[in-house]
């Protein structure tokens, strides 16, 4: 994943020669293939109106986003993280952004107010064939020194259906080590979207019943509040990935 300053992305566009804002490269992030409803490719006016509408009251110092570029012209992002800090760098909202293989995507949107505390939102939107719409999701996210941590459980009648995690560290993006991530996985940009659909094929062998696409909801955002008690142990995390 590639971690880009929204406010400095034409610095970004110079970091390494083989990375782009906007055009292609070995490695690019396109403007118009994120922010769900952006217009004009002004990324941190959209971010501000979803956390505003959602009651962020605190001004924004900074704006992160965190994605899956593309590789050699191809990729998929799941999920893509925009992260705001205000003025003592505290992380004051989040949006996951989550996209589909049908190419829809929807943006859950949590106003931190500066406690990142574990939260959680309501399952809006369609993302694999093997599950309903049904349940929620609990959001726990961890920034520290450099390091995210973020697990996402699928909560259904009290139990975990599913579960996602990222575990990243940040280092800085030099033309060496794309060179490295060319030399091990050449295919990184498709391997995404490759990997989604061979773990949809091994659970549909596996006798998963198959779900049609239902149209997808007029409302694209949904509203992530905290956890008023956290303090209970975790579910079981179930491994069938979808």
């Amino acid at each position: 994943m590639v971690s880009v300053d929204v406010d400095r992305l034409d610095e970004a566009d110079g970091t390494a020669r083989l990375f782009s804002i906007d055009h292609a490269n070995v490695v690019s992030v396109h403007r118009k293939t994120t922010a769900l409803g952006a217009s004009g490719g002004n990324l941190r006016q959209w971010v501000e109106e979803q956390l505003r509408s959602s009651g962020l009251m605190q001004p924004i110092q900074s704006l992160q986003l965190l994605t899956f570029p593309k590789v050699l012209g191809s990729g998929f992002a799941p999920i893509s993280l925009w992260i705001a800090r205000g003025g003592d760098d505290r992380v004051v909202g989040v949006i996951y952004e989550v996209h589909n293989t049908f190419g829809e995507a929807h943006a859950y949107v949590f106003p931190a107010g500066g406690n990142l505390g574990q939260h959680h939102a309501d399952k809006e939107f369609h993302v694999s064939p093997f599950m309903d719409i049904a349940g929620r999701y609990r959001f726990r996210l961890s920034i520290v020194e450099g390091a995210l941590s973020l697990v996402v459980e699928n909560i259904i009648d009290g139990e975990c259906a599913h579960s996602a995690q990222l575990a990243l560290r940040a280092r800085p993006l030099t033309d060496g080590d794309i060179a490295k991530l060319l030399i091990r996985m050449p295919f990184s940009g498709f391997g995404v979207i490759l990997a989604i659909h061979w773990q949809a094929l091994k659970l549909w062998l596996k006798g998963a019943k198959y779900r049609s696409k239902p149209e997808q909801r007029a409302d694209k955002t949904t509203r992530a509040i905290a956890d008023q008690v956290s303090t209970a142990s975790a579910p079981q995390q179930d491994r069938r990935s979808a």
